[in-house]
C-alpha cells in the first residue's frame, strides 16, 4: 500500500523535472541572439551621475547679491543664478540668500555674508563620493546637509586656519572680527584647525546638538552650551522651521 501511494508523486516529479529542463532549453535558445542585458551597477551609476550633473544654484529671497567670478566679473542678481566653483557670493547687508548644492545639501546666507566656493563636486569613479567646500570670509551661514554615505565625503566651512565639517546635520557658522562660532543644532559636527598650505584638517573637536563651539585662529577651541537665547533669534527660529 505504501508503494502505490507514492508513485504518483514519483510520477509527477520526473514530469515537472522533464518539463523544467524544456524550459531552460527554450530559455537559451530563444535569447541566444538577444541584447546583452545591462548591467544593474552601470544603470544605477549613470542615473546617480545624472542626478549629479546639476548645478549649484543661488536664490536671492530677499534684497540683492553680488557674484565675482574668478576673473573678477561682477553680477548683481535679485533672483536665481548657477553658481560655479570660485565664484565668490556677496550678500546685501539688507538681503538674504540661499546655496542649493548639487547633492541636495542646503545652505542660507545671512544679510552682509560673503562666501567664496572652493569646491563643490563628486567623485566620477565613486558616485557616492561629494566634496562641498567653501571658505566664509565674513558673515553666517545656516546649513543643512544630506548625509554623507562615503567616508571620503566631506561638507566643510571655514574660515581662516578655523573648520568645521559635518557628515549629514544642520549646524550655523558664523565668522566675525576673527572670531568663528560653529553651533551645532541636529546631531554632530566637528571643528578643528586647517593646515591652509595642505587643506589637512588638524586637532578636530566633535561637538554634539546643543553645542557651541567657539575658535580663534591660533587659540584652543572652547565648547559651551548654546544659550536659549540664540534658539530664539529669528535667524535660527526660520532655518529650523
Amino acid at each position: 500500500m505504501i508503494m502505490r501511494n507514492r508513485s504518483p508523486y514519483k510520477a509527477l516529479g520526473i514530469i515537472l523535472a522533464i518539463v523544467a529542463i524544456i524550459g531552460v532549453i527554450f530559455f537559451f535558445v530563444r535569447n541566444r541572439n538577444a541584447e546583452p542585458v545591462v548591467d544593474v551597477d552601470t544603470l544605477l551609476s549613470e542615473n546617480a551621475a545624472a542626478l549629479y550633473e546639476k548645478d549649484n544654484r543661488l536664490e536671492v529671497n530677499q534684497g540683492t547679491a553680488t557674484l565675482i567670478t574668478e576673473d573678477g566679473t561682477r553680477t548683481e542678481i535679485g533672483g536665481e543664478a548657477v553658481v560655479k566653483v570660485g565664484t565668490t557670493i556677496q550678500v546685501g547687508n539688507s538681503s538674504t540668500a540661499t546655496l542649493y548644492w548639487f547633492d541636495g545639501s542646503i545652505s542660507r546666507l545671512a544679510a552682509g555674508t560673503e562666501v567664496t566656493i572652493d569646491k563643490a563636486d563628486y567623485n566620477p569613479e565613486n558616485i557616492s563620493e561629494s566634496d562641498i567646500n567653501f571658505n566664509v570670509v565674513k558673515g553666517e551661514v545656516w546649513s543643512k546637509v544630506v548625509n554623507l554615505v562615503d567616508e571620503d565625503s566631506e561638507f566643510l566651512s571655514y574660515s581662516g586656519g578655523v573648520v568645521a565639517g559635518v557628515r549629514g546635520s544642520s549646524y550655523n557658522f558664523v565668522s566675525e572680527d576673527g572670531e568663528v562660532e560653529v553651533e551645532s543644532i541636529e546631531h554632530a559636527a566637528f571643528v578643528g584647525t586647517r593646515n591652509e598650505e595642505t587643506n589637512e584638517i588638524e586637532d578636530p573637536t566633535v561637538i554634539t546638538s546643543g553645542e557651541k563651539a567657539i575658535a580663534n585662529e591660533g587659540e584652543e577651541i572652547g565648547i559651551q552650551n548654546i544659550p536659549q537665547a540664540d534658539f530664539e533669534r529669528t535667524w535660527v527660529r526660520e532655518n529650523k522651521r
